[in-house]
């Protein structure tokens, strides 16, 4: 966390203890400005296209004197939505080491889809949306097809799935799972597209694995620090010369 912190000393007048704390505080807030700014673009250039929602995982909060906050902070959210908390998903990128479960494979695990021990990673026939992550399209609907959805009401109708492996306009199929390896196709969801007349193809869409391994892509820390080292010195002095 790139913090920086500044206290009274209780041993002057109120209005010289503001006459500094105010420009100070400013300064703070003005370089935690720079390293949000920093984070953001440091993400953009480590990650593969990373999605908007990772980039507004970073979150800022100011000095202020009136508020008796007498530090600025830079840091990741630890809270999220449906995609998680970036605190929690970008830890691995950051300090290294393995990743905890996400959402999704968790409740593949409830279905007795995913075995226990075991993560899904995109197959290579995955459908990917903008960012070259899996769809959330097809997630729901393996989700769905498996009754791993924790709302039963959208779970899959078998009538809905026949009608899926029938097709219409478009080739039929269905979802199913290895939870070992068989022949030459390792343990994952396949999609088994049947084009008609015997005519068969599998699609791998995920892949289970053992807990996958990081090493240290996102240097948070050293970002900050080289922000607020650069940075703190120059805001300072425009502060005190009256800054905004």
């Amino acid at each position: 966390m790139a913090t920086a912190r500044v206290t009274g000393t209780g041993k002057i007048g109120l209005a010289v203890q503001e006459r500094i704390l105010r420009p100070t505080a400013k300064a703070l807030t003005w370089t935690a400005a720079d390293v949000k700014a920093a984070q953001v673009a440091e993400m953009r250039r480590v990650f593969d296209r990373p999605t908007a929602y990772t980039l507004r995982g970073v979150y800022m909060r100011g000095a202020s004197v009136d508020k008796g906050c007498d530090y600025a902070e830079v840091w990741l959210k630890d809270f999220g939505g449906k995609g998680g908390s970036a605190a929690v998903y970008l830890k691995p990128q950051i300090e290294g080491g393995g990743r905890p479960l996400k959402r999704f494979e968790r409740a593949l695990q409830r279905a007795g889809v995913l075995p226990a021990g075991m993560y899904a990673v995109p197959g290579r026939d995955a459908d990917r949306d903008a960012n070259g992550n899996m769809s959330r399209a097809q997630i729901v609907q393996i989700l769905s097809w498996f009754n791993g959805l924790q709302d039963n009401a959208q779970w899959m109708s078998g009538r809905r799935r026949k009608a899926l492996a029938r097709g219409g306009q478009r080739q039929g199929f269905t979802y199913f799972a290895l939870h070992q390896r068989k022949n030459r196709l390792p343990p994952g969801v396949y999609k088994r597209l049947d084009y008609g007349e015997g005519k068969v193809v599998l699609r791998p869409v995920l892949i289970f694995i053992r807990q996958p391994h990081y090493t240290v892509r996102y240097r948070f820390y050293a970002v900050g620090e080289r922000v607020v080292a650069d940075r703190f010195p120059a805001h300072m002095r425009r502060a005190w010369g009256g800054g905004r």
